[in-house]
């Protein structure tokens, strides 16, 4: 109320709705992107990252998981032919003839094992 005993309400002015402006997509920084196809979500958000080799599928939101899972498979991956060799490799003594042995690499290989064992 004023002096007078005029009581002056506080009229708010509308104001115009202001349009919210979508952020421009950025570009992936991470390498990862060369090994894995993007995945959206329903908002056009990117949720999930594909290997392009094994279709293993990881969860790729930035905020929430990052690309730190992804890296790690490219490197074990083991249909990514980029990867390098990973497999340890063991010394084995291999006959050449009835008396002389020969030191040579083994790579153990779980498919060989797999059908050996099948044989069995």
């Amino acid at each position: 109320m004023d002096a007078d005993g005029d009581s002056t309400a506080a009229v708010a002015t509308p104001t115009p709705e202001t349009e919210t402006k979508k952020r421009k997509p950025t570009e992936t920084r991470s390498v990862v992107w060369q090994h894995f196809e993007k995945i959206y979500g329903p908002d056009d958000n990117l949720i999930q990252g594909k290997c392009m080799y094994c279709s293993k599928v990881y969860a790729a939101e930035s905020k929430k998981h990052g690309t730190s899972s992804m890296k790690n498979h490219t490197k074990t991956c083991i249909h990514n032919p980029h990867a390098k060799e990973t497999r340890q490799s063991k010394l084995a003594f291999a006959s050449n003839s009835e008396s002389e042995t020969v030191l040579t690499n083994w790579v153990f290989n779980k498919d060989n094992v797999r059908k050996a064992m099948a044989r069995i």
